[in-house]
């Protein structure tokens, strides 16, 4: 019935429905003059929230307020996906964005709290904190490293930076003693500081394990990036390997979040489970799934499985569940792991 309307009225799209394009939505003029008092409001600073009813002209307003603000630079635009949420629930994930205590009876201290927490900086490992990282560092490193690296480095450079974790590689040694000096003095401007325990200079790459055992410092460090252990290695000809494995840290955490959800999803049936399983074994392997990584998405799953065992037994008494069985529910639904990445 909705084709038939449309074809006669010479509609393309459904007005109200999510992909349609925003340049096939009619701006209205009071439509537009309230864009633009939005994108006024912004360009000097702050946030803006805007509340709609699907199904009403407030929608395709929104719509459009999304695509404009997306196109611009340094603004995000996000979205509540459960409107009809209680005013309760709002504050209270707005506090756990921000990391400050927030609810609709204290909005205001909640705020005050939020406002300081804002001038001191967000709290590490918080959800803004990478979004955030990444702006400053913008101005703070990226601008700065690049022309030290035409002026100063003697050899080649290379620099890896994902939010506020980063990578510097460097030819010879002593270019990169100077930048680790000087980085400090840089980030000292800005009231920033180096992580102590993450900080290195050490030898990496294919010269590194002759070069260790020159200086009779036996086998290459290894280090963490991005929740890979790399490793300087060789291959059976002797070559140069690096090998990228899961680090342990990760792969603990995700097994422990893995046994805590199960347990909770115990009394679900075998097929709800199957369906949950496979799809975060699935996103795990698409992250994961390095040449040199195989071996130890076999582990993790073969764990996964051990897993789900256990919890399926902590059903009842009654259950008889075996690892037969378990083989079957893990051929079915846990997928093996495969090459995705080069």
């Amino acid at each position: 019935m909705m084709s038939r309307l449309l074809s006669l009225y010479s509609l393309k799209y459904i007005p109200f429905r999510a992909d349609v394009p925003a340049e096939a939505l009619y701006v209205s003029p009071p439509v537009d003059a309230f864009l633009r008092r939005v994108e006024l409001g912004l360009a000097h600073g702050g946030f803006a929230m805007l509340t709609g009813d699907p199904g009403t002209g407030k929608s395709i307003a929104l719509r459009l307020l999304a695509a404009r603000l997306g196109a611009l630079t340094d603004v995000v635009v996000g979205t509540i996906e459960h409107p009809q949420s209680r005013a309760g629930d709002f504050y209270r994930e707005l506090g756990d964005l921000f990391g400050v205590p927030l609810s609709s009876n204290s909005r205001w201290a909640g705020f005050k709290a939020l406002r300081a927490r804002w001038a001191e900086g967000t709290p590490q490992g918080g959800p803004m904190s990478p979004l955030l990282a990444n702006i400053y560092l913008n101005y703070v490193f990226d601008l700065w490293v690049q022309p030290w690296r035409r002026l100063h480095a003697q050899g080649e450079m290379i620099v890896v930076r994902y939010a506020d974790d980063f990578l510097v590689g460097f030819q010879s040694e002593s270019d990169a003693t100077r930048f680790l000096v000087e980085l400090r003095e840089r980030l000292r401007k800005f009231a920033l500081e180096l992580h102590p325990d993450k900080t290195r200079v050490l030898r990496f790459g294919r010269f590194a394990v002759d070069n260790r055992a020159r200086y009779g410092e036996g086998k290459p460090e290894t280090f963490d990036f991005l929740g890979f252990t790399h490793i300087s290695a060789k291959r059976r000809n002797g070559d140069f390997l690096l090998r990228r494995r899961t680090a342990s840290k990760r792969v603990r955490a995700k097994l422990h979040a893995i046994g805590v959800e199960l347990q909770r999803r115990r009394h679900q049936s075998v097929p709800e489970q199957e369906a949950w399983i496979g799809a975060v074994v699935r996103g795990y392997f698409a992250y994961h799934a390095m040449p040199t990584n195989i071996d130890r998405l076999d582990a993790f799953r073969t764990e996964v499985t051990r897993i789900w065992l256990r919890a399926l037994r902590r059903r009842g008494q009654r259950d008889r569940t075996d690892w037969g069985r378990m083989h079957k529910f893990a051929d079915r639904w846990i997928p093996r792991a495969r090459v995705l990445h080069p």
